[in-house]
């Protein structure tokens, strides 16, 4: 989860009203994976979850569906390196 606030032209308001913190959230709903383990994962500076974050805004950025994203994630194993295991398969 994200922890800073952003500035607006009122001040500042909480990320996770933003559209890719609700992306972020919608992908690890899809893969069964509680947000705050993928968060504490970025927070130990793992560099496959801060590369994976990083790539999740870049799909964010090009409009492609959390469904697919879910999917890609799933396929690639990368879950295994962050030490996070999807709960559940993900229909192709």
């Amino acid at each position: 989860m994200y922890t800073k606030g952003i500035g607006n032209k009122n001040g500042v308001s909480s990320i996770e009203n933003t559209t890719l913190y609700t992306y972020e959230k919608s992908i690890f709903n899809l893969l069964k994976i509680d947000l705050k383990l993928f968060d504490q994962s970025v927070n130990r500076n793992s560099s496959y979850a801060v590369l994976l974050r990083s790539w999740i805004k870049e799909c964010h950025d090009q409009n492609i569906s959390p469904q697919i994203v879910a999917k890609k994630i799933n396929k690639s194993g990368v879950l295994i390196y962050i030490e996070l295991n999807p709960k559940t398969k993900i229909a192709a």
